[in-house]
């Protein structure tokens, strides 16, 4: 299925099957996703850029390599209604954060969090510093119109309520699943 075109502010979240890292964030969160994106530059003929955690840093990629990998499923959200200035100011608060550091040691916060997620109880990122990766796209969206993303602390959210969070905005449309 090809990638229909999409928009500033379009929210991608990724499983990649076949990396060890992945499928073990994906099962501590008790999530189908381990990771999440934000589209900040459709108009490329061949390429949608999206800013994204990289193995260390906040940096650019490109949407079209996980839609044409077959070890990789993946889910588009898109939110209604954003009107020209928030997807600016979206775009600027994400590129504001590029080559901020996302240590992979946050995984150990993360795999603690989701032992205590899986009997019911919820604790707050035991390593706050840094980026995990769906905090890096709360950020950028945190001046948008939507009362569900004010307010939230987003270093108590993994990819997988983060996912819920932004489903569960009215008129949200998935655009695309692989």
């Amino acid at each position: 299925m090809d990638l229909p075109k999409l928009a500033v502010g379009d929210i991608v979240f990724v499983m990649h099957h076949d990396n060890w890292i992945s499928r073990a964030i994906a099962w501590f969160m008790r999530s189908q996703w381990s990771h999440s994106c934000i589209v900040v530059d459709p108009s490329s003929t061949d390429r949608t850029y999206v800013s994204e955690t990289s193995d260390y840093e906040i940096t650019l990629g490109w949407v079209e390599r996980y839609s044409t990998d077959d070890h990789t499923s993946m889910s588009i959200l898109r939110l209604p209604d954003l009107s020209e200035h928030e997807k600016v100011v979206t775009v600027f608060r994400a590129l504001s954060q590029e080559e901020s550091v996302y240590p992979y040691w946050q995984l150990v916060s993360l795999a603690i969090r989701g032992l205590f997620k899986r009997v019911g109880i919820r604790i707050g990122n035991l390593m706050p510093w840094g980026y995990n990766c769906s905090e890096h796209v709360m950020y950028a969206l945190n001046e948008t119109h939507y009362p569900q993303l004010k307010g939230v602390d987003p270093h108590s959210m993994d990819t997988e309520d983060f996912y819920q969070l932004v489903k569960a905005i009215p008129g949200v449309a998935e655009i695309y699943t692989k």
